[in-house]
C-alpha cells in the first residue's frame, strides 16, 4: 500500500501522518489508504468524529475534501460507534453546502452504522434533532438502505416509511408546512416504490394523485408508480451499492479528467476575455470545419448554422466560462433559454435553431471533443425543450426589440444572423450616437434656451441629413 506523493508504505506511518493524507492527498486518496484506516478503525473512530464535527473541516481553509474523506472513512469502519461522527457530517456538511461532494452516497453511508441505527434516524425522519429538511430525506433514504441489507428488519421499516410518505395531508400550494414536508415524503415513497410490495401500491397511487389535483411538492407521478409495480419485484441496487467506489481507479481518473476539463476552460475564459488573438484563430478554424462538414448547399442556411455555432461558443466561453465544446443536456437547455432573451435572428429560421444546436453537438462528437452520452443528452434536453423555445423565441415579449434591431441592421447592408456583422453595425451604431449627442449638447449651448435642432435644420452629428432624417428620426 503506497501513497501517491512519496511512495511512502501507509501501513508503516504513524496515526497522525496517515490522517494528514486525508488533507494532503486532496481527491486522489487511494482505497488502500482507506484500508488502512478502517484496519486501525479502534484508534481512528474518535479523530474521525472529531473532524466530522469540526465546522474549520466543512467551511475553513483546509482541503475540501477532507471532510468528504472522514465521512466516507467513518462509514466504511461502520457500526454504532460511527454514528455520532456520521449525523454531525450530516449537519456540517449541509450547512456549508458541502453535500454534492458526497452526492448519494450519503444515505448509503448512515446506513452502515446497522439497525443499531434505526432508533435515532426513525427520529430524524419524524424531524426531532438538529437537522435540516434535506436531512429528513437522507435519513428515510438511509432507512431504506439497511432494510435492503437487513431483511429481518424490512417490514418494521417499511411500515414506518409508509405513513411519512402516505400521510392525509395535501400539501396545497400554499401550505408551507405541506411543502416542508415534501423532501421526507417524497423520498420516504420512492423507498416504498424500491420495494414495490403489493400492499402498499394503492397508498402510493393516491399519494401521486396529489400531484394533479393538489399541486404537492413531493413531485410522485402515478407513472411512477405504474413502473414500480410493472417490473415484477423490489428494485435495491442503488441502497446497496458500494459507497467506496469514491476511491475506485474509474472515479479517480474521472476526477483527474474533470479537474483538467476545469483548467482549460478556464484557460479559454481567461485568454477570451483578455482578448488573446489564438482564441478567435481557434474558433475561425473551428467554424470553417464545421461549415465545410455540412451537407446542405443552400448558402443561406449555411451561413445561419455557423452562425449559431458562434453564438454558441460565444455563450460558452463569455457566459459559461468554459471551452466552446463542453457541452452537456443542461448547458443546451440554458444555451437556448439565452438565445431568445439575446440573440437576433430571423424569424423564418428561428424554428431551426434547436435543430442547429444538435447539429454543431454532433459536429464536435465525430471530432472526438463531445462524448457520446453527452451528445445524446443533449439531443434529448432539446428535444424536450424545443416546443418551449419555439413559442418563446416568437413571443414579441421576449425578443420584439431585437425585430427592430435585425430591421435596422438588414436596411445598413448587414447580415443579422452574422454575429460579426451584428457586432460592426452596433459599434458603428454607438459611435454615431456619441457623436449626435456630443453635437446636439453643442448646439444646445449655442442656442438660445439650449433648444433642440429644428426638424428641417441640418442633423448637429455632421451627417449632412436633415434633423427628422437622421438622429431625430
Amino acid at each position: 500500500m503506497t501513497t501517491r506523493t512519496d511512495g511512502t508504505r501507509c501501513e508503516v506511518l504513524t496515526d497522525s501522518e496517515l490522517l494528514q493524507l486525508l488533507e494532503v492527498e486532496e481527491d486522489h486518496l487511494p482505497r488502500d489508504v482507506v484500508d488502512e484506516f478502517v484496519r486501525r478503525s479502534a484508534r481512528m473512530v474518535e479523530p474521525l468524529t472529531a473532524m466530522c464535527d469540526d465546522p474549520e473541516t466543512w467551511q475553513g481553509h483546509l482541503s475540501p475534501w477532507l471532510g468528504v474523506h472522514a465521512t466516507l472513512i467513518l462509514g466504511a469502519i461502520g457500526g454504532a460507534r460511527a454514528m455520532p461522527g456520521l449525523l454531525a457530517a450530516v449537519r456540517r456538511s449541509a450547512y456549508a453546502g458541502r453535500r454534492m461532494e458526497l452526492d448519494d452516497r450519503l444515505p448509503r453511508v448512515l446506513a452502515a452504522a446497522g439497525p443499531a441505527a434505526i432508533p435515532e434516524l426513525k427520529g430524524l425522519v419524524e424531524g426531532t434533532g438538529d437537522i435540516g429538511i434535506e436531512d429528513r430525506a437522507v435519513a428515510a433514504e438511509a432507512l431504506g438502505a439497511i432494510a435492503a441489507r437487513h431483511h429481518d428488519r424490512c417490514d418494521d421499516i417499511l411500515d414506518f416509511l409508509r405513513p411519512v410518505a402516505c400521510t392525509e395531508e395535501t400539501n396545497e400550494e400554499d401550505d408551507f408546512e405541506g411543502w416542508e414536508d415534501a423532501p421526507a415524503r417524497g423520498a420516504a415513497a420512492r423507498v416504498l416504490l424500491d420495494f414495490a410490495r403489493p400492499g402498499d401500491r394503492q397508498a402510493l397511487l393516491e399519494l401521486a394523485e396529489e400531484v394533479e389535483y393538489t399541486g404537492a411538492a413531493h413531485d410522485l407521478e402515478p407513472d411512477d408508480v405504474r413502473i414500480a409495480y410493472e417490473r415484477g419485484g423490489p428494485d435495491l441496487d442503488r441502497h446497496v451499492a458500494d459507497f467506496l467506489d469514491f476511491y475506485s481507479p474509474e472515479a479517480l481518473a474521472r476526477r483527474a479528467q474533470a479537474a483538467a476539463d476545469r483548467q482549460e476552460d478556464e484557460r479559454w475564459a481567461e485568454a477570451d476575455e483578455a482578448g488573446k488573438a489564438w482564441v478567435e484563430k481557434q474558433v475561425v478554424a473551428l467554424l470553417d470545419a464545421y461549415s465545410a462538414s455540412l451537407a446542405d448547399p443552400d448558402e443561406d442556411a449555411r451561413r445561419v448554422a455557423v452562425a449559431v455555432a458562434r453564438s454558441m461558443i460565444r455563450f460558452q466561453l463569455r457566459v459559461q466560462r468554459a471551452a466552446p465544446w463542453r457541452w452537456n443536456g443542461p448547458a443546451a437547455h440554458d444555451y437556448l433559454m439565452h438565445f431568445v432573451a439575446h440573440v437576433p435572428l430571423e424569424e423564418r429560421f428561428l424554428r431551426h435553431v434547436p435543430d442547429l444546436v444538435v447539429s454543431f453537438v454532433r459536429f464536435l462528437e465525430s471530432g472526438g471533443r463531445v462524448a457520446t452520452e453527452l451528445r445524446k443528452a443533449v439531443e434529448a434536453d432539446v428535444a424536450a425543450g424545443r416546443r418551449e423555445f419555439v413559442r418563446m423565441a416568437l413571443d414579441a415579449e421576449n425578443w420584439g426589440s431585437a425585430k427592430i434591431v435585425i430591421a435596422h441592421v438588414a436596411a445598413n447592408g448587414a447580415i443579422p444572423s452574422d454575429p460579426d456583422a451584428l457586432d460592426e453595425w452596433m459599434t458603428r451604431l454607438s459611435k454615431r450616437l456619441a457623436a449626435a449627442e456630443g453635437a446636439l449638447a453643442k448646439s444646445r449651448s449655442r442656442t438660445p434656451g439650449g433648444s433642440s435642432p429644428g426638424r428641417n435644420d441640418p442633423c448637429p452629428c455632421g451627417s449632412g441629413r436633415k434633423f427628422k432624417r437622421c438622429c431625430g428620426a
